[in-house]
């Protein structure tokens, strides 16, 4: 296993899906390398008027102009239709709660009247309204780990609306993110991905702040409107510990997708000194080190109060820095994933560092970040 974190790192970047994505007009579904927003594989669903893609009880789901229940192969992107679903009205947009397996919709409130909060039945096409939202011209519906439901209201015209808002899951009550920010784009779907970054999609992907409501960048762009996407894959990554700064602040390391087997995993680092090099560290274990147990004080090493080591470091990489500004920069790290299911449920663990000119022993390091590829 250590000789597979050695050569996954040399291993040629390959387009790989780790999102699927559906629009509605001619039931198209596409398989999207997130990582540099390629295109893998387009196919027809068998069905129209695609909305909403979610994964519930291990398949993905998606409701079609019918208002049936269609089963999206995630390899292929054919469609098996399932039970019918009753609608108060016109769905919105839809996200299975990640705690309590339950299926939630926003669904249209009829003419001039608030949108709804509705739980559904896939099984059975059973839907019950749980409660008013408050706001007309919501699309979409993501929920995160913590159970906190976010939904995008596009308003009731042109500059309207107040973008992202959380939803109450128990009463359906919504609250805006940020009302200094309001409607910048017309979010038309919204899933997590492993790492806990809240993802969009309209004509393309957006990466969305899901504390303030802001737009961090477009990573694709799409042929037509994309009504659901969703991450298939069960793998996650979560940061841990604390870093110590150096000349740009304390480096931060970052994911926006989590290791998928067959897929390229992403890792961001921030705060980094832009006149030198960054250090990227993978390891085993968050527990023991040849240094002794984990967490590892480095002062005793010359480094400032506060640094740890937080992972094994049995493989260690170097990369150069892109300048941002004279005092700071960023990297990134590509990590290709072999498709190989022994893999499936590896725990992995990464931590940067930046050789930093001001930092006392000439290093500052990260957060670590902790790896379950899927």
């Amino acid at each position: 296993m250590q000789r597979w974190l050695t050569l996954a790192l040399a291993l040629p970047l390959a387009a790989q899906t780790d999102l699927v994505a559906v629009e509605p007009s001619m039931g198209f579904v596409y398989g999207i390398a997130t990582w540099n927003g390629s295109y893998t594989w387009s196919n027809h669903s068998g069905y129209f008027g695609l909305v909403g893609l979610v994964k519930h009880n291990g398949a993905l789901l998606s409701l079609d102009h019918l208002n049936t229940f269609v089963t999206i192969d995630p390899q292929t992107g054919l469609g098996t239709a399932g039970a019918t679903a009753t609608l108060p009205g016109r769905l919105r947009g839809m996200a299975t709660d990640p705690a309590t397996g339950t299926l939630y919709a926003i669904t249209d409130g009829g003419p001039g009247l608030p949108d709804d909060l509705t739980v559904l039945d896939p099984s059975t096409g059973t839907a019950t309204i749980i409660g008013s939202t408050g706001l007309t011209g919501l699309w979409s519906l993501a929920i995160d780990d913590n159970g906190v439901g976010y939904t995008w209201d596009h308003g009731t015209g042109p500059n309207t609306g107040q973008g992202l808002c959380t939803i109450d899951l128990a009463t359906g009550s919504c609250t805006d993110v940020n009302p200094a920010i309001g409607n910048p784009d017309n979010v038309l779907s919204l899933t997590f991905s492993g790492s806990g970054q809240l993802w969009g999609t309209n004509r393309g992907g957006i990466l969305i702040d899901a504390a303030t409501g802001a737009l961090l960048g477009s990573p694709f762009s799409a042929f037509g409107a994309l009504t659901g996407a969703v991450f298939p894959s069960d793998a996650t990554a979560t940061s841990y510990g604390a870093g110590c700064p150096g000349i740009a602040g304390t480096p931060t390391l970052s994911t926006l997708t989590a290791p998928t087997l067959g897929a390229i995993h992403i890792l961001r680092i921030d705060n980094l000194d832009p006149a030198n090099l960054a250090i990227v560290t993978t390891g085993l274990s968050n527990t023991t080190s040849n240094l002794g147990p984990l967490p590892v004080d480095l002062q005793p090493f010359g480094l400032a109060t506060g640094c740890e080591l937080l992972a094994s470091a049995e493989s260690v990489a170097f990369y150069p820095v892109i300048m941002t500004s004279f005092t700071t920069g960023y990297c990134r790290n590509y990590l290709s994933v072999p498709s190989n299911p022994v893999l499936a449920g590896l725990e992995i663990f990464f931590q940067a560092a930046s050789i930093d000119r001001v930092a006392p022993g000439g290093l500052a390091v990260s957060n670590g970040i902790a790896a379950t590829i899927r």
